[in-house]
């Protein structure tokens, strides 16, 4: 966000809040200060104080020349780093065997329902970040969601007729 121009710790939280960050990530109002205080440490971005009118000075952050290579670099590798799937989803797979197969069924359909849930309101803010024409970064990780979710709920339709099958 800092690569925008400068702002002020409440202005990255409001964005955060306004492009629907929450959804994809959980990021507490101190964790962006204390990010910004880190960015500070390592020399990445310039404090500026400034005071509008009676109010209190408020810290504005710049992202510096340091910081622009650092962004840039780090993002280039990040985006070409094969992506590593973790997911808790696997445990009790491996151990599924252990139920009896009505258990397996029905705890897939349960896994399938949340995911169709999942599935519209990824949906649903796609669609609101259409057209409210939203950063390209933004609307990539929510497009990579939906395809995530699709892929999964078909997966779940197919675990759940070959456990009938079986």
């Amino acid at each position: 966000m800092l690569s925008d121009g400068p702002l002020h710790g409440y202005e990255i939280i409001a964005r955060m809040r306004a492009e629907n960050f929450e959804r994809w990530i959980e990021i507490g109002d101190s964790s962006v200060y204390q990010a910004l205080t880190r960015l500070e440490k390592k020399g990445f971005v310039k404090p500026t104080e400034i005071r509008i009118g009676k109010n209190p000075p408020r810290t504005v952050f710049e992202l510096n020349k340091k910081g622009q290579e650092f962004l840039q670099e780090g993002l280039s590798e990040l985006l070409r780093k094969a992506p590593v799937f973790p997911d808790d989803f696997n445990i009790p797979l491996f151990a599924s065997g252990f139920l009896k197969k009505a258990e397996l069924i029905s705890a897939l359909e349960e896994q399938k329902k949340m995911a169709a849930e999942k599935l519209k309101q990824i949906e649903e803010v796609l669609s609101e970040l259409k057209d409210k024409k939203s950063e390209v970064g933004v609307m990539l990780i929510y497009d990579r969601l939906l395809a995530l979710h699709k892929a999964h709920l078909r997966w779940l339709t197919d675990a759940i007729f070959l456990v009938k099958r079986r």
